[in-house]
């Protein structure tokens, strides 16, 4: 069984341009800025309670439109659960 030593991992200084590269995707996508969300550091808990309300929000709201769900991740972290 390999073992992962997780203190041996560096942050990547190339990852901060992806915040600016995704947000000029969806821009590029006709999406308005008002819709862009931006999680950072976010948990596994806090991504899917952020895509519930999501899910309820387009349910409620939106329901008979024509939707895009556009999501980046950028991620060289390890799980929370």
């Amino acid at each position: 069984m390999t073992r992962l030593i997780y203190d041996s991992f560096i942050d990547l200084n190339a990852t901060r341009n992806d915040v600016p590269d995704a947000r000029h995707i969806a821009h590029a996508l006709g999406i308005h800025e008002q819709y862009i969300v931006h999680l950072h550091n976010a948990t596994a808990k806090e991504i899917n309670d952020h895509l519930n309300n999501l899910k309820r929000y387009n349910r409620e709201n939106l329901r008979g439109l024509d939707r895009l769900l556009f999501v980046y991740v950028a991620s060289h972290g390890c799980a929370d659960q």
